[in-house]
């Protein structure tokens, strides 16, 4: 994009490309997964190589050959270029506002929330909230998280939370701080399911995002959801997510966090209508200049 935005030759291209490529990050994700901070896989660094790579070619910085023009090795990719979108065959939306891996689990604790309301059971008298799925869901975060960014990738937090009010609520002062949700994040426990105990991680994570949730109540009543998959998953034939439900995500996220909601749904309504836009840069300015109130106007 910043290639095409500074006009650059084929041949400032193919240098700006191979600048991204040798600087670009090789983030060791697993690590984020284990201590949660605001690093996010990388994807801040990985758009400052891309937008130096192009200023640096324009200057005459040089950096080709890039790996990935490699006429062999990915070809198909160029080959299908403005013709196949990769976003809209490969992207799943998240329907949680936390980790991809821990949307199966999620979606099994809604399923027991629905089952314990139809019964009539107070939430704060679940004794143990167990949640069972594949390895590398087990390496989310599972303690107390002080930080929006440790309750995003919590699967402890996240399932004690949606069990308790029936979505994810990562904001600080009524999410994370949440005293009954603190409590029953004390009484979480995340393990392995018995079908993954032989299979090697990272051979999963895609394919077999699931969980199975069972609840205990104190009186000894369990509840068990079955095994859950990712909601709006479309490789699991799940129905994926229409423009509406798109939208009511967004602005139900945006309320949470005390955004200004006309101006909220004005983002929302730009983003479904992109082709109606002069540039995409109108999107832009509204973002920057979204309000949110503070903690203090909240009080």
């Amino acid at each position: 994009m910043w290639c095409r935005r500074l006009k650059l030759t084929y041949e400032e291209t193919l240098h700006a490309m191979g600048i991204a490529e040798y600087y670009g990050p090789r983030s060791p994700v697993m690590r984020v997964m284990d201590n949660p901070t605001m690093l996010k896989d990388g994807s801040g660094v990985g758009c400052w190589a891309g937008v130096s790579g192009a200023v640096l070619a324009s200057k005459g910085f040089t950096g080709a050959p890039a790996a990935l023009f490699a006429p062999d090795e990915f070809s198909a990719l160029w080959n299908s270029l403005c013709t196949e979108w990769h976003l809209c065959i490969y992207h799943v939306y998240k329907k949680h506002p936390t980790c991809y891996w821990a949307q199966g689990a999620i979606n099994g604790v809604l399923k027991v929330r629905e089952k314990l309301v139809a019964l009539g059971v107070d939430m704060t008298t679940v004794k143990e909230l167990r949640v069972s799925t594949f390895p590398e869901a087990c390496h989310l975060f599972q303690t107390q998280p002080k930080t929006t960014e440790e309750a995003q990738y919590s699967i402890a937090f996240a399932s004690a939370c949606a069990l308790l009010k029936g979505f994810v609520d990562v904001s600080e002062d009524k999410g994370i701080n949440d005293i009954e949700v603190r409590r029953l994040v004390e009484r979480t426990k995340i393990e392995i399911h018995d079908s993954f105990k032989e299979q090697k991680e990272h051979a999963t994570a895609v394919h077999d995002n699931c969980a199975d949730v069972d609840v205990t109540l104190e009186d000894g009543c369990r509840i068990a959801s079955g095994m859950s998959f990712v909601e709006w998953d479309k490789f699991r034939n799940m129905k994926e997510p229409t423009n509406e439900e798109l939208q009511h995500k967004f602005l139900f996220l945006s309320q949470l966090v005390g955004a200004d909601m006309s101006e909220a749904k004005k983002i929302s309504e730009m983003c479904l209508n992109l082709e109606s836009l002069q540039d995409s840069s109108e999107i832009e300015r509204a973002v920057c200049s979204l309000r949110i109130k503070s903690k203090k106007s909240k009080n």
